[in-house]
C-alpha cells in the first residue's frame, strides 16, 4: 500500500491484490470464491462509493 500511496501508479495495486489473494489462500478461499463473498457483501451492505482511506488510530 505504501508504495502506491507514494507513486499513485494502479500498477501497485495488483500488488495489493496478490497478497490479498496469498491470504485467502491461506484459509482455503480462491480467488473466485473471494470475488463471490466480495460481490455479496457488497450486495447486501453497499460497496466502497467513497474513495477509501484508512488511517491508524491514535489510540
Amino acid at each position: 500500500m505504501a508504495e502506491y500511496l507514494e507513486s499513485g501508479e494502479v500498477l501497485e495495486l495488483a500488488d495489493v491484490l496478490e497478497v490479498v489473494y496469498a491470504l485467502a489462500e491461506l484459509d482455503g478461499v480462491g480467488r473466485a470464491e473471494l470475488e463471490d463473498l466480495r460481490a455479496r457483501k457488497a450486495e447486501e451492505r453497499g460497496g466502497f462509493v467513497a474513495r477509501p482511506w484508512w488511517e491508524p488510530s491514535s489510540t
